[in-house]
């Protein structure tokens, strides 16, 4: 146990959230301020009597010394008496790290031993050998890097949570990523308090990740969330109709409070003056599909000023050539959003959303092999094209669908004095 990790746990803190970080958290941490990109200013509402412990897993560095670095700049957020950040890597010990890579050995060799691994993939009501759409998933999940990952992420929250005070209530970012499960296993095992999953971005339509059948061995263990808390209606519904029968509460969509902070514009579609601002997908295929648009887009279009902004996650700007990187941007969407005239976006992303809420005119790229799973696609209010010349002529006739945004509507719950998240916190 490092330095570090021991003034954690000796803070006897109240309420534990997990979080991510990113590059634009880096950025604030630099700069000296306390704002989240994921909960935004929730700092302020905590009382002085409460303490809070923070723990981050980073999505920005690859290797080993970002993330030596990554540590030692969470660490630098403690500037309150009450509260304690942390990085997870802080608590890896080699113990578990060996220990990690022996369970993965057992697990290969046990794989080893089944003769007939297409069984596993058979589903026997529908006659269906599924194993060709899922072989590929298969591998990754086990023979990779990724599953020495999990394991060890598994037995580092056990290890944290069997030795921290009883917490009242945990907060985590809900995605259903692996760490999850393991941290509402041993919240549970260990008997601390509530557990809220936070829904920090939009859902899909048919996002099964909130669905209370689709998960119905992990509700049999008892291992859901006491609360799902939605940043909309929308979401708040979405969860309700996916037969889910945990607790949703609705509260403040505390990521994008800066909308609020937005004027909206009045739109200039004069192709002469034209700012396209372009959000590439995190998945790299479709990326790349969106690039091979753009290009296309340059080409006929002279005067359309571009702007591209890559997934946090993603590592696509080593693979565009020159002319494409020197338009990508490290600026945070709240900032891009201010200074563009269109968006152009993928089907599946929560941007979406928030160029929604600014009134921008939305170009949508709707793959022609996958399912159109936008979380705004019976609002309609986007335009979704297949290919460039879809684009093109949408761009061309300047005539996109008027809507006004109400609270009626699909909104994020915005309230500058995040009274709903206040009411979470406080009291039991």
């Amino acid at each position: 146990m490092n330095n570090r990790s021991k003034k954690w746990f000796s803070l006897k803190s109240d309420l534990l959230f997990l979080s991510y970080i990113n590059d634009e958290d880096i950025k604030n941490i630099k700069a000296g301020s306390n704002t989240s990109s994921y909960w935004g200013n929730i700092s302020r509402y905590f009382n002085s009597k409460q303490k809070i412990s923070w723990i981050y897993f980073g999505t920005a560095g690859e290797n080993f010394l970002d993330k030596i670095n990554l540590q030692n700049l969470i660490f630098k957020k403690n500037k309150k008496k009450n509260e304690m950040h942390i990085s997870f890597y802080d608590f890896l010990t080699f113990k578990n790290i060996f220990l990690s890579i022996y369970i993965w050995l057992k697990i290969i060799f046990r794989l080893q031993k089944i003769k007939n691994i297409d069984q596993i993939f058979f589903d026997d009501q529908f006659k269906i050998n599924n194993m060709s759409h899922l072989k590929s998933d298969f591998i990754s999940s086990f023979y990779s890097l990724d599953m020495i990952h999990n394991i060890l992420i598994h037995l580092t929250i056990d290890r944290i949570l069997s030795k921290i005070n009883k917490q009242k209530k945990c907060f985590y970012l809900f995605e259903r990523a692996p760490w999850e499960q393991s941290l509402l296993k041993y919240l549970r095992k260990y008997n601390h308090g509530q557990i809220f999953a936070v829904g920090h971005s939009t859902i899909s339509l048919w996002d099964m990740r909130y669905s209370y059948k689709a998960h119905s061995k992990i509700n049999e263990q008892n291992e859901n969330p006491d609360f799902f808390i939605a940043n909309s209606k929308d979401m708040k519904n979405k969860i309700i109709n996916l037969n889910n029968k945990n607790k949703v509460i609705l509260a403040e969509a505390l990521r994008y409070s800066y909308i609020k902070k937005i004027k909206i514009k009045k739109n200039n579609m004069d192709i002469k003056n034209f700012k396209l601002l372009v959000i590439l997908d995190i998945n790299l295929k479709t990326s790349l599909k969106q690039i091979r648009i753009i290009e296309k887009l340059i080409n006929d279009f002279k005067n359309i000023n571009i702007v591209i902004k890559t997934h946090p996650t993603s590592n696509i700007e080593k693979i565009l050539t020159k002319k494409i990187r020197k338009m990508c941007t490290s600026k945070s969407l709240k900032n891009l959003f201010n200074d563009c005239n269109a968006v152009l976006t993928s089907n599946i992303t929560s941007a979406n959303f928030e160029a929604a809420h600014l009134q921008l005119p939305i170009f949508c790229y709707d793959e022609p092999e996958s399912f159109n799973l936008s979380p705004i696609l019976d609002k309609k209010i986007i335009n979704f094209f297949n290919n460039y010349l879809d684009l093109k002529k949408l761009i061309l006739k300047r005539n996109f669908p008027k809507y006004k945004i109400n609270s009626k509507n699909f909104v994020f719950n915005l309230n500058r004095k995040n009274k709903m998240w206040q009411k979470i916190i406080r009291y039991n």
